[in-house]
């Protein structure tokens, strides 16, 4: 009959390729403890001399003792029950771990990168959608004054993208790349304190936003739904309010890349 080594290291090997870090070692101190509980049976008698293939436990006289092993069915359940009782283990901790950050574990493909210097960080879409969202009305003014909007917007801040990379400082600028190497540059003072010149919705003529100071954001949803194939899936934008809107030369459709540079 095979030894408690060599059922362990059948184990251990099982475990070692299904599994791997701290969950091998719960697996496997479990196995060990269980295996203890069912692996044999000593029951003190009068037996014949030379029943000692295995080790006697707790007794001086391996010849009067004689060793009872469990029978192979027994045993069989034994070790059905014990592996129930992993799989449990498994369950209730796969159950209660952490979430783990997704940026570590996500395979989503990347929508977009920010960087400032060597610092660098890269976002899916569903990523860009669990950050703050920043929800309003933006629509653009082409240079033949042609109004489009204002819609409905959702989107996320510039400044808190930003802030993932260690934000800006005055010297600094904002440079966004769409997909085709179109940008567009931004100052300091109009990504921080949103100095952007806006219009009437209806007329076209140069006016102020009532409700709030215009914001820089970049957008992954108009009316509701994922921004349109040409469009997204993110646009860079300004949100202002309803009835306003700014020049349409700001806005970046299908952004990739938002870079802090500094000011020359």
């Amino acid at each position: 009959m095979p030894g408690k080594t060599e059922y362990l290291n059948d184990w251990h090997r099982m475990m070692g390729q299904a599994s791997s870090g701290a969950l091998i070692k719960i697996v496997q101190s479990l196995l060990a403890l269980l295996y203890s509980y069912c692996k044999v049976y000593f029951i003190k008698m009068s037996s014949k001399q030379g029943n000692n293939f295995w080790p006697c436990l707790g007794y001086n006289k391996c010849s009067e003792q004689r060793i009872i092993i469990v029978k192979k069915r027994v045993f069989q359940i034994a070790l059905i029950a014990a592996l129930l009782q992993v799989l449990t283990t498994v369950v209730a901790c796969g159950k209660n771990a952490p979430a783990m950050v997704q940026n570590q574990t996500s395979t989503d493909p990347v929508v977009l990168t920010v960087a400032n210097g060597t610092k660098i960080k890269t976002f899916s879409i569903a990523q860009i959608e669990e950050m703050p969202n920043l929800s309003g009305f933006a629509g653009q003014i082409d240079n033949s004054n042609k109004i489009s909007g204002p819609i409905e917007y959702k989107g996320v801040a510039l400044t808190d993208i930003l802030n993932t990379i260690g934000g800006i400082s005055t010297g600094n600028r904002v440079k966004i790349t769409s997909s085709n190497n179109n940008a567009e540059t931004f100052s300091y003072n109009q990504v921080t304190n949103g100095n952007i010149d806006i219009y009437d919705g209806l007329s076209g003529l140069t006016t102020t936003a009532p409700v709030m100071v215009p914001k820089l954001f970049v957008a992954f949803e108009s009316n509701g739904a994922p921004l349109e194939a040409g469009t997204g899936p993110l646009e860079f934008g300004v949100m202002t309010c309803q009835f306003r809107v700014t020049r349409a030369a700001l806005w970046v459709k299908n952004v990739i890349k938002i870079e802090v540079i500094q000011v020359k």
